[in-house]
């Protein structure tokens, strides 16, 4: 409670720049949701947002520009689409047509993804880092869909595979 007053204070005065240290660390995947639209309303309105995060796919959707910081030394710096084609990578994107269901599909990607799925509650996404490309698999598919029908998730679908190829 107290790191979203913090929160909610900051985003109310509207600041030139805005120094966030990890503010959706330990919040619920609605909260996330809340604190990424703020984010993205203080950003679109013309306020410089400097934020640390361990969440790479959070970088991914809040950043025009991302520094990699390893050991107090920056590593990489660019845009995340050009920092995604040096890495490469598989990411499914799981739409579930049930709101209310997002939690349970999340537990269920969870169990095959390499990383906490990121859930976007207005889009009713979540999106993960799969190792090869779970859904193609028949072996991973067969425990994937499983899992989801035990827990009810189904009906959901995989919405896209985005592929990051090293260059």
């Amino acid at each position: 409670m107290r790191r979203r007053l913090d929160l909610a204070a900051a985003f109310i005065q509207a600041p030139r720049v805005l120094f966030l240290d990890e503010p959706t660390t330990g919040l619920d995947p609605r909260s996330r949701t809340e604190v990424w639209r703020a984010v993205r309303g203080l950003a679109d309105a013309g306020s410089t947002v400097l934020m640390t995060t361990q969440y790479l796919f959070e970088a991914d959707q809040l950043a025009r520009q991302i520094a990699v910081i390893d050991g107090g030394r920056v590593i990489a710096d660019d845009t995340p689409e050009r920092l995604k084609s040096l890495i490469g990578g598989d990411h499914l994107d799981l739409v579930v047509r049930d709101p209310a269901r997002l939690g349970d599909a999340a537990a269920v990607l969870g169990g095959v993804a390499q990383a906490e799925p990121v859930a976007d509650a207005d889009a009713r996404r979540l999106t993960a880092p799969v190792r090869d490309r779970v859904g193609r698999s028949p072996r991973s598919y067969g425990s994937w869909s499983g899992a989801a029908s035990r827990s009810r998730t189904s009906p959901c679908g995989v919405r896209r595979w985005t592929r990051c190829s090293s260059a």
